[in-house]
């Protein structure tokens, strides 16, 4: 890895950037929560909890910054007026998710279902 621009992605992935989080499924059929950043096509990342799946997308953001930066490709600025988590579950009946959302939770600043 050149890391000619690795502390600039780190620099550039802490801007505050919305990450939306859904349920889907493995190709097992098993749960799976995924999180992406909607201005950056390609920046995804998973988890068995929505809290890893968050993890990992942190990781994921600076390396695709990175990717953009060794690349000479433009880094696209956070979009949204709030920062934040959005998450989407349709159809998915946890318990857990739903006292979550209605506690507020890690799940801010809208929950959609």
């Amino acid at each position: 890895m050149n890391k000619k621009y690795w502390k600039q992605a780190e620099t550039l992935a802490k801007r505050p950037y919305q990450a939306h989080v859904f349920l889907d499924q493995t190709t097992d059929g098993e749960p799976v929560y995924v999180a992406v950043i909607p201005e950056m096509p390609g920046c995804s990342a998973h988890g068995d909890t929505v809290e890893e799946a968050l993890a990992w997308l942190e990781s994921a953001k600076a390396d695709h910054i990175w990717f953009l930066l060794d690349q000479n490709l433009d880094v696209p600025e956070p979009q949204f007026v709030n920062a934040g988590i959005i998450f989407s579950a349709p159809h998915y009946d946890d318990e857990n998710v739903a006292d979550m959302a209605a506690s507020g939770g890690i799940v801010s600043p809208a929950v959609t279902a």
